[in-house]
């Protein structure tokens, strides 16, 4: 994967951004109902419902990838992390994520950086992992140019993201954009082997096409 990586970091705005000096602005900024419309053909229970039951067992925690923090300000946490690109405007003060201990990370997940500081988080929560993580990486015309367009690259953070998760029933939700669609479509083979890792790990899983 480190060659896809580097021909991503080649190839997109967000790098050539990056390396004259910029800030990389564009992100998205769904909420909770958005992400319940895309995510609830493969898994139908409300997010909150989800969390409550897990907190039966102690604190709950959420990560939501390639976005602001508006997500998370809707779910009923302990914590949680959001990542996207650039400096962004929160929907709550910096004073109010501190409270709800939510942290929003600036940073290129094609990068270490950012899984770096991700680890670090929970390593302060005393948590091992996060029971609901999200990736939702949204398009619109004016976001296409910076959206990675290599399935290669949505496998690796799948994978990457699956190591952050709760083991003891944790959930994780990925929408990969219909613009990878364009370079061929997510290889059958990757999704099969990903499939097949899972089953032999007796974990439940649920793959559909089209969703959006």
């Amino acid at each position: 994967m480190a060659s896809v990586r580097k021909a991503i970091e080649r190839g997109t705005t967000a790098a050539q951004d990056e390396q004259a000096g910029y800030v990389w602005t564009q992100s998205w900024n769904s909420d909770v109902f958005e992400y319940r419309c895309v995510f609830g053909s493969v898994f139908s229970i409300w997010f909150n419902d989800f969390l409550d039951k897990r907190r039966n067992e102690g604190k709950v925690y959420a990560l939501d990838l390639m976005s602001t923090s508006a997500m998370l300000t809707g779910l009923k946490i302990d914590g949680g992390v959001a990542v996207g690109l650039g400096n962004i405007t929160n929907e709550l003060s910096e004073e109010q994520m501190r409270e709800r201990n939510i942290t929003y990370i600036a940073g290129n997940l094609l990068k270490i950086q950012p899984w770096n500081s991700i680890k670090d988080w929970l390593g302060r929560n005393n948590a091992d992992g996060f029971d609901l993580i999200t990736c939702r990486a949204n398009l619109s015309g004016c976001h296409s140019e910076y959206v990675p367009r290599f399935p290669s690259v949505y496998y690796a953070l799948l994978d990457r993201a699956w190591n952050l998760l709760n083991k003891n029933g944790g959930v994780l939700l990925v929408d990969a954009p219909w613009l990878i669609h364009l370079e061929g479509g997510i290889p059958r083979e990757l999704v099969n082997d990903w499939l097949k890792r899972l089953k032999q790990a007796n974990v439940e899983c649920l793959y559909k096409e089209g969703t959006n």
